[in-house]
C-alpha cells in the first residue's frame, strides 16, 4: 500500500510478468519482501465461491445466508450420492454427492469422505483442516483411523485443535501455544514438550502425530470455506439446475459444446478415454509423451466431464446454444434444460461471444448476412454457428429482395 501521494515507481520499478509485454498485467520488479519494511502489503485473492453463491441467488431468490447448516440432506451429500438418484438408477463409481462442491469435490478429499464418513458440521471442518495440511492425513491421521487407534474426532486436522486439547488435558496455556506453534510449523516437539504431553495423559500416538505434521490449517479458514461448501450443498440437493449452471459458469472457458453439451454419449466416451489415459500416467510414473500442460488440461476436462455426466444421470439435460438468450460466459436454468453460453464454442472465443450479445440488442435478425454485418463475425464463425444450429430460423438473405 503505497502512501498517498506517491507512486510505486518511487519504490519499486514495474514490468510485464517473464517479460510477456502482451500479456496486459504489470507486476513490480522486486519480491514484496524486498520491500515490506516500508510498504504494507495486502493479500487480495480471486476465488470462485462467491460469484458461484451469488449466482445461485440469482438463479433461485433464495439468499444463501439463508440457507441451513444443518439440514441432513445436504449433509448426506458429503457421504453418499444416493439421495440425487431415483432408487436404481446408476451412479457410476462415485462414492460420495460432493462433486462440484469446492474443496470438498477433489479425488483426494472424496476418498478421505468415503473414509470418515462425516456425519455434521463439525466433521466436515475437520476433514477440510486434514485435507489442507501437510502429512496431517496421508502418513498419519489416515494411518490411525484405518487401524482404529484413533477417530475422525480424536486425530489432529487443525492448529488450533492441539492448543484446545492440550489445555484442556491440563498442560500449562503458554506450553500448549507454544507446542501448538511449533507443530503447525512443522518443527514437532521436543522431547521435554513430549514428557509434559504424556504426564499431561496424552497418548503416545498424538504425540508422534505431531512429530509427523509439516504443517497445519488455521481452523478458522476451515470454517470459512464448509460455511460456503455446505450452502452450496444445499443448492445441489434442491436446486440442482441451478447448482450446475453455476458451478459450471466458472468454468465456461474450458468448457466444449461440442463434446460436453450435445449427447451424453459423446461424453461419456471422452470421459472413458482421458480416464484411461490418466491411469496409464500412473502406470508409467507420467512418462507418457505428453506436456505437463496438455496432462493439466486433460486432467481439468476429466473433472468437467464428471460433473456433467452426474449432471446427465440426474435426469437433467443441456439446452441449444441460442443466439438471442445464450449468454457471453454464463450458463443459466431453463425450462428446456441448462442453457450454455456462447464461449463454449471452441473456436468462438469471448470477444465474438461479446460482440454478438452486443449485435442482439439492436433488435431481431432478419438474415443470417445482417447478423454478420452487426456482429462483425468472420466466415469461420459463422460456420461454426450454423454447424451447432445457432442461426436456425434465420433466413440466409432477404427473400424479398430477390423480386426486387
Amino acid at each position: 500500500m503505497v502512501p498517498e501521494g506517491h507512486s510505486i515507481y518511487e519504490f519499486c520499478p514495474v514490468q510485464h510478468p517473464a517479460n510477456q509485454s502482451k500479456s496486459g498485467v504489470i507486476t513490480t520488479h522486486f519480491d514484496y519482501h524486498s520491500m515490506e519494511g516500508c510498504l504494507f502489503k495486502l493479500d487480495i485473492l480471486g476465488h470462485d465461491v462467491p460469484t458461484i453463491l451469488r449466482m445461485l441467488h440469482d438463479f433461485t431468490g433464495i439468499d444463501s445466508r439463508n440457507v441451513p447448516l444443518d439440514d441432513k440432506t445436504a449433509l448426506a451429500l458429503f457421504t453418499s450420492p444416493e439421495g440425487m438418484y431415483e432408487k436404481g438408477q446408476s451412479m457410476g463409481d462415485c462414492q460420495t454427492g460432493s462433486l462440484g462442491l469446492p474443496e470438498f469435490g477433489t479425488h483426494f478429499v472424496r476418498q478421505m469422505l468415503a473414509e470418515t464418513q462425516p456425519s455434521n458440521f463439525s466433521d466436515l471442518v475437520r476433514i477440510s483442516g486434514l485435507s489442507h495440511g501437510t502429512n496431517v492425513w496421508t502418513n498419519n491421521g489416515q494411518d490411525l483411523i484405518r487401524n482404529k487407534v484413533a477417530t475422525l474426532k480424536t486425530i489432529i486436522p487443525s492448529r488450533d485443535d492441539i492448543m484446545v486439547y492440550l489445555i484442556h488435558m491440563g498442560v500449562e496455556k503458554k506450553t500448549a501455544f507454544k507446542i501448538m506453534e511449533s507443530v503447525r510449523k512443522g518443527r514437532g516437539v521436543t522431547n521435554e514438550e513430549a514428557d509434559q504431553m504424556l504426564d499431561a495423559g496424552i497418548p503416545d500416538w498424538y504425540v508422534e502425530s505431531c512429530r509427523k505434521i509439516e504443517y497445519l490449517f488455521p481452523k478458522a479458514h476451515a470454517v470459512a470455506y464448509v460455511l460456503m461448501t455446505v450452502r452450496i450443498a444445499y443448492y445441489k440437493q434442491y436446486h440442482p439446475e441451478a447448482f450446475y449452471a453455476a458451478a459450471f459458469s466458472v468454468k465456461a472457458q474450458d468448457f466444449d459444446y461440442a463434446l460436453m453439451c450435445l449427447e451424453e454419449t459423446a461424453a461419456k466416451a471422452e470421459y472413458i478415454r482421458l480416464q484411461t489415459s490418466e491411469n496409464d500416467k500412473s502406470g508409467n510414473g507420467g512418462k507418457n509423451g505428453k506436456s505437463g500442460t496438455d496432462s493439466a488440461k486433460d486432467k481439468n476436462t476429466l473433472s468437467i466431464l464428471e460433473l456433467v455426466l452426474e449432471m446427465y444421470r440426474r435426469g437433467i439435460k443441456f439446452a441449444p446454444l441460442d443466439v438471442y438468450n445464450s449468454e457471453v460466459y454464463r450458463f443459466k436454468p431453463t425450462p428446456e434444460g441448462i442453457l450454455p453460453p456462447l464461449c463454449t464454442v471452441q473456436g468462438l472465443g469471448l470477444s465474438v461471444a461479446e460482440a454478438i450479445v452486443e449485435a442482439r440488442k439492436d433488435g431481431p435478425f432478419e438474415t443470417v448476412e445482417l447478423f454478420k454485418q452487426r456482429s462483425k463475425v468472420n466466415k469461420t464463425v459463422l460456420e461454426l454457428l450454423r454447424k451447432y444450429h445457432v442461426l436456425e430460423g434465420i433466413p440466409e438473405t432477404d427473400q424479398m429482395s430477390l423480386f426486387e
